[in-house]
């Protein structure tokens, strides 16, 4: 493996970080709204 695939590799961990803190805050959001709206 050289050196691109290495940096690849750490980019892509990185986003799929992203999109998990993403995601929660996006439910987070979803749950509050289904509480306003009961």
């Amino acid at each position: 493996m050289d050196n691109n695939d290495k940096r690849n590799l750490d980019s892509s961990d990185g986003i799929s970080e992203e999109n998990n803190l993403l995601n929660e805050v996006i439910n987070d959001i979803s749950i509050r709204n289904d509480k306003d709206n009961i």
